[in-house]
């Protein structure tokens, strides 16, 4: 069976005292810590890319070790943690392309929530949504074609969608409750 990989912190019983990204592999119930940092890290992604590791996989994922989230890319053992992203802006909320070769995600750099993408290196960092709202939580279509994300554009939360590299937006939930947190299939 496949490993699941998870960011926990138990208010409890800290495993470890602050959060930390550990893979849990379904065959034997083993639990292993891949980050074992004092900094905080959230938000684990998968990536399926031979681009940054031979498996052909790797994890993206939000880290706060160096002050500030940043986006941070792993071997999926836990080594070779690199910080992607090195903005004093806080980046957040990554997602992997279905290729492997980009990554999109949220950061506060221009003064609001955009949604930004990257090569899977952390190059080539670019604006996505470029609007005064606040833009969040980018998730890939299957194709690649498109990226969905949350806005408040329209005075409430609603799920747009956009074609990377081109400002032009749709919204496809149009409706006057909050709607957030997209994911395709």
């Amino acid at each position: 069976m496949p490993a699941r990989c998870y960011a926990e912190r138990s208010a409890t019983i800290p495993r470890d005292g602050n959060y930390e990204i550990y893979v849990l592999r379904l065959s034997d119930s083993q639990i292993i810590n891949l980050t074992n940092n004092p900094g905080n890290d959230t938000q684990p992604n998968w990536v399926r890319s031979t681009t940054f590791d031979a498996s052909g996989e790797s994890i993206v994922f939000t880290s706060d070790r160096d002050g500030t989230a940043e986006i941070y890319r792993m071997k999926t053992d836990g080594t070779e943690a690199t910080n992607l992203t090195g903005n004093p802006a806080s980046d957040q909320m990554a997602k992997g392309s279905p290729d492997g070769a980009l990554v999109v995600f949220t950061t506060n750099r221009d003064g609001n929530q955009e949604i930004y993408s990257m090569r899977i290196d952390g190059v080539d960092q670019a604006n996505q949504t470029n609007n005064p709202s606040n833009d969040f939580g980018p998730s890939w279509a299957p194709s690649q074609a498109w990226i969905a994300f949350t806005t408040d554009r329209d005075g409430n939360r609603e799920v747009y969608i956009t074609k990377p590299g081109v400002f032009e937006m749709d919204n496809i939930t149009n409706h006057p409750n909050q709607d957030q947190f997209s994911d395709w299939r």
